[in-house]
């Protein structure tokens, strides 16, 4: 992926609000998030993010702590739809915020560099 790539999601999802604006739904971005509607309409979109995700990790069939047997099917195009989903909903978020792609990329970055520094130093 590029930073074209990112940028392009970011512009991709922009357009779905606004498609979904147009038709009627009523999504607010962006949100103050200082506000307590802000931010309950921003928890409410991460939520819809993490559900999801559980869509998603319902797929996981060998990942059951109790299954003696393994599945070995996995549907590969569905797990990644539903991960697709989750990132419409995180993205939209980011949106309602107002964080640009070059400001998600960089705090990324940051906290990638964290956890390496992590790493060495036996945390």
């Amino acid at each position: 992926m590029t930073d074209a790539s990112l940028t392009k999601m970011f512009d991709l999802q922009q357009k779905l609000i606004e498609h979904f604006q147009r038709a009627g739904h009523d999504i607010q971005c962006p949100v103050d998030i200082t506000s307590k509607a802000g931010q309950k309409t921003c928890r409410d979109t991460g939520l819809k993010a993490v559900e999801e995700l559980f869509e998603a990790f319902a797929l996981l069939k060998n990942a059951k702590q109790h299954r003696k047997t393994d599945v070995p099917e996995f549907d590969r195009e569905h797990f990644l739809e539903e991960i697709s989903d989750s990132l419409h909903f995180q993205l939209e978020m980011l949106l309602m915020l107002g964080v640009t792609p070059d400001e998600l990329f960089a705090a990324y970055e940051k906290k990638n560099k964290i956890v390496h520094d992590r790493i060495d130093s036996g945390y």
